[in-house]
């Protein structure tokens, strides 16, 4: 039978490439069974997830970081609120540091010490374990040596016993351990050290039927647990309001790290604020202890010299000539005051182990450009150390502050010597026109010289310890009076529903995986397929005209294929083969009268299909041979 082409390639081609809807929706019905057993099953896994799955929730606050002057960054703030609403500048130096330190793993692992979050209790369950937290009958813990060298967690499984006491059993370093007790507390040996167990002290913390689980992790592993569930960032550019946020599956205790781990970042703050008083503080305390012993001396000395000359009152003409040199004694005492003062402050910046530490301040000193200088330094130790507690020493913020610390030194030391030899030129003076008026009293008792001087030195002494003890007192109140750095302005407080596992995502995924798997199965199937096994495939295949579509018959009881076609008779199949007998009218010319019917497989239905047609023309009067040949 000669081709016939009704379409071309380009037609058949487009034709190809449509996204054939009916084919689908012909497989989804085909393959219904399939669709809803996948469906149902990914509905029940994604329930029994739901059902075990751990919720997680979120805990939320909000603290206000001080800064140091808020008066002075308020009018920087007006002063640069429109460059800042430009994005020019941000609220991003000092804020941004605090933020930094804030998050640190040294805070969160004094916080993680502090509750002992780093033993983690459990009751055994079927599924899941059920987590303890504050709820758990015995309370478990280790030495902060051995929690610092633990290579591998603890494992603790704890069965109370009928006849009393606790069944242990567990594993440390891979190597199982097990023991009996009979009463708590005690400590159970393991490879990884003690572990000390003791009864809750709350009574309602009780056991059950199940047993107890207890889990000890390294601190430091524990806190970059903790810092990965939780998130510190700034509410806004221009303000310095921090918002933590963490996600835990236990609210209570997210709740009870975040107000530690605030609690531990002012405890931080107020050491390193606190450390210039404190610095001074010993200073001052070591100065008094020895002032009082030399002025204790002096007015020993002066009784002393009293009884050796029996004196009891001053001449009146003595006490005249005082009232000649009494402004330059107050000044050789205020010249004296100073030099001892620049003197101890000296030996202090001399000692090679006060090097990069704070140097006393606000001592009294009058010149103004040495405090200038040395409150400068004090700001630029204090950095280096916050510094420090975020970034190694090699890093380049660090070495640019000890740098500007290691320039600063030098110029302290000279201004101290300076100092020192302007006041000791001054005193030479001073102390030169005190003795010339000394010299006018040359008719006095010597008795009366003696006692000027020892009541000069007592003076000075005098004067000395009390501006010290005066400086103690303003230092005390400067450390009664530190604040917090952090207000909490919103205090820690959790969702009262999960924000994971989300049901309805996790049930939309089920869904879109119970319909994906019976379609990627089919998609797949239809790839390996290498039958042809339709009209479709032809046309998809080929570009030959498909006259008709013939349905498979069924056998006779002899096994051999029936003749379908009858006279006077209206069934499916002969109505079939009418259609074929039609179609091939349209395609065959007048002078064709030869068709041929063939494969290259036997039953495919090569004699089926070519009886059948020619019944089907012999019915109509026409005369037809039907030949069976071997092709070859």
């Amino acid at each position: 039978m000669p081709n016939k082409t009704f379409q071309t390639n380009d037609a058949v081609e487009e034709q190809s490439s449509d996204f054939n809807y009916r084919e689908i929706l012909d497989a989804v019905i085909l393959h219904w069974h399939w669709f809803a057993i996948s469906i149902i099953g990914c509905l029940f896994v994604a329930f029994l997830y739901l059902r075990y799955k751990a919720p997680v929730y979120s805990t939320g606050a909000e603290v206000l970081i001080k800064e140091e002057d808020p008066y002075k960054s308020r009018m920087q703030g007006n002063a640069l609120a429109d460059f800042s609403q430009l994005g020019i500048l941000t609220n991003s130096n000092g804020f941004d540091n605090e933020v930094e330190i804030l998050s640190s793993k040294t805070l969160a692992r004094r916080a993680v010490t502090n509750l002992k979050l780093y033993v983690r209790y459990a009751f055994d369950g079927t599924v899941r374990d059920e987590e303890l937290y504050r709820t758990s009958p015995i309370l478990a813990d280790m030495s902060s040596v051995d929690l610092d060298t633990l290579a591998m967690p603890v494992f603790l499984e704890i069965k109370p016993l009928q006849e009393g006491g606790y069944h242990i059993e567990g594993e440390a370093l891979e190597e199982r351990f097990e023991a009996n007790v009979k009463t708590l507390p005690v400590r159970v040996k393991t490879l990884s050290g003690w572990v000390s167990l003791r009864p809750n002290p709350d009574p309602t913390c009780v056991f059950d039927d199940r047993s107890l689980k207890v889990y000890i992790y390294r601190p430091t592993l524990m806190a970059e647990a903790f810092l990965e569930a939780t998130s510190i960032e700034p509410i806004s550019k221009m303000t310095t309001i921090a918002r933590i946020t963490k996600n835990d599956t236990q609210r209570q205790r997210a709740e009870d790290y975040m107000n530690e781990l605030i609690r531990v970042y002012n405890e931080d703050a107020n050491e390193v604020k606190n450390e210039v008083a404190l610095k001074t503080e010993a200073f001052v305390n070591k100065r008094i202890k020895i002032i009082d012993a030399e002025l204790g001396t002096t007015e020993s000395d002066l009784e002393m010299y009293k009884k050796r000359n029996q004196l009891v009152d001053l001449m009146s003409d003595a006490e005249a000539a005082y009232k000649g040199i009494e402004n330059y004694q107050t000044r050789q005492i205020e010249l004296q005051t100073q030099m001892l003062l620049v003197k101890s402050l000296k030996e202090y910046v001399d000692n090679p182990a006060n090097n990069m530490e704070i140097i006393p301040a606000n001592l009294g000193l009058t010149d103004q450009g040495l405090n200038n200088i040395i409150a400068e330094y004090n700001a630029k130790v204090v950095e280096r150390k916050r510094l420090l507690k975020t970034a190694p020493e090699s890093s380049p913020v660090v070495v640019s502050a000890t740098n500007a610390i290691a320039s600063l030194y030098p110029g302290i030391r000279h201004s101290l010597s300076t100092v020192y030899d302007n006041l000791r030129v001054q005193k030479r003076n001073v102390d030169e026109q005190y003795d010339l008026f000394v010299g006018r009293l040359s008719n006095a008792p010597t008795q009366e010289r003696v006692l000027s001087d020892i009541g000069r030195q007592q003076s000075v002494k005098a004067a000395l310890y009390q501006i010290l003890l005066q400086k103690r007192e303003e230092n005390a109140i400067s450390l009664a009076s530190t604040v917090d750095k952090a207000q909490v302005i919103d205090a820690p407080e959790s969702t009262i529903r999960p924000i994971s596992p989300k049901k309805k995502l996790v049930a939309l995924i089920a869904l879109v995986i119970g319909i994906a798997i019976p379609a990627g199965l089919i998609y797949l199937l239809n790839l390996l397929r290498y039958r042809i096994e339709g009209r479709n495939d032809i046309e998809k295949l080929t570009d030959l005209a498909v006259l008709s579509d013939i349905f498979v018959a069924g056998e006779l009881k002899d096994g051999k294929r029936a003749i379908v076609v009858r006279e006077n008779t209206n069934d499916m199949m002969e109505e079939t083969f009418r259609s074929l007998r039609t179609n091939l009218g349209f395609v065959m010319k007048k002078s064709e009268k030869v068709l041929l019917c063939t494969s290259v497989i036997p039953g495919e239905g090569k004699t089926f299909v070519s009886t059948n047609l020619a019944m089907s023309m012999a019915l109509m009067g026409r005369k037809v041979l039907v030949v069976g040949l071997d092709i070859r």
